[in-house]
């Protein structure tokens, strides 16, 4: 009903590569047994190994020659027999030369090709198990356990990322294939990452997804493709990182936080925070900062990236600081600034150039 390929032509290219790379191919169909071979024949003035199905003495010719899928690798004609072999309901073994023996109302397709061997006992790089159970799935993504650098579509390999990413994701719904199984495009297969990882509230795969050592998960432009509100794990993940985290990722999470903060809990006594608060913005005053109109939010269960952000008027203060008087100073400060200059490095400067001018006792220093 779901089968995994759709096209009905890999089986002849995989026949081909195990035929052309000296592998054999048998197939017991109830009792009876068929057998592909290749003869060599001349063919508009080339010899050419055309492909034979061999039953009970009879030869029929399949129609292609050694040349189909010249340019696959074994693991390419290992995942055809298999995908056929799930869709059909059936099972995978490795067995001893010679030991498969016929099965009334059963097939079975023996296959003797060494390359295969090393395949059946590395399928977690190519395959991902009916019996693993994921870490983490929604409706569009199942998120398994192991760092590749592949990508899989109902448990088969279908793309290559050029930096290998922190799980193996295997995708669901529809996705674009080509002939030989393949994703037709980059772009779909890293979208549906990018739609689905903020969504995932595993915290252990969250904070795995920050750390800078996954390039891949790095690069995911989480801004640009990602709509809606991430889940509090993503969120808190995020934050733990701090500047570690992708800036496409805290891009996301400053966007979740409140447009309107200032209807929030702002400081009151006894709250987290608080005394350090009042501190800062006195040392602000103190300096010349104007602080009309700039309501602060102790960031209490938000998800604040660094040590501050800012909402039109409100500056909405990490918890991680709210307690270390140091850094407060350092975001209140630069919190005022941004809320009064689109360039508050620059209106702090010039703030700094002012003080400066007013307490010199050089007589000429304001000319200077």
């Amino acid at each position: 009903d779901n089968p995994i390929g759709r096209f009905g032509t890999g089986l002849n290219y995989a026949i081909a590569t195990v035929l052309r790379d000296g592998g054999s191919i048998v197939i017991h169909s109830g009792e009876e047994c068929y057998t592909f071979e290749m003869e060599t024949e001349e063919f508009r003035g080339e010899a050419r190994d055309f492909v034979y199905l061999k039953n009970r003495g009879e030869r029929i010719s399949c129609g292609f020659t050694t040349a189909l899928g010249r340019d696959w690798e074994p693991w390419q004609a290992f995942r055809e027999f298999y995908s056929n072999t799930i869709d059909e309901g059936g099972q995978l073994a490795h067995r001893e030369a010679g030991d498969a023996s016929p099965l009334a109302g059963k097939t079975i397709i023996t296959i003797e090709y060494r390359p295969f061997d090393a395949i059946f006992y590395s399928l977690e790089e190519h395959f991902i198990g009916s019996t693993e159970e994921p870490l983490w799935e929604n409706d569009s993504i199942a998120i398994y356990q192991g760092r590749s650098k592949f990508v899989f579509y109902k448990g088969i390999r279908i793309h290559e990322l050029k930096e290998p990413a922190a799980f193996r994701y295997n995708l669901k719904g529809y996705v674009s294939l080509t002939e030989d199984r393949t994703a037709m495009y980059t772009w779909e297969v890293v979208d549906k990452i990018t739609k689905n990882l903020p969504l995932c509230d595993d915290t252990d795969i969250c904070k795995e997804v920050m750390d800078p050592i996954h390039k891949f998960e790095r690069n995911l432009k989480y801004y640009e493709e990602f709509t809606g509100d991430p889940t509090p794990e993503f969120s808190g993940a995020t934050v733990s990182a701090g500047s570690k985290a992708p800036q496409s990722a805290q891009q996301v999470v400053r966007a979740s936080l409140p447009e309107d903060p200032s209807r929030m809990s702002v400081a009151k006594p006894m709250t987290k925070g608080n005394t350090e608060l009042g501190r800062a913005v006195a040392l602000a005053v103190e300096a010349g900062l104007d602080k009309t109109g700039v309501t602060f939010v102790l960031g209490i269960g938000l998800p604040v990236v660094g040590d501050y952000d800012v909402r039109k008027q409100s500056v909405i203060l990490a918890e991680s600081i709210l307690e270390d008087q140091d850094a407060m100073n350092r975001a209140v400060f630069a919190g005022i600034a941004r809320v009064n200059s689109k360039h508050p490095r620059s209106y702090l400067i010039d703030l700094l150039i002012e003080k400066t001018l007013q307490n010199s006792s050089a007589p000429d220093a304001r000319a200077a």
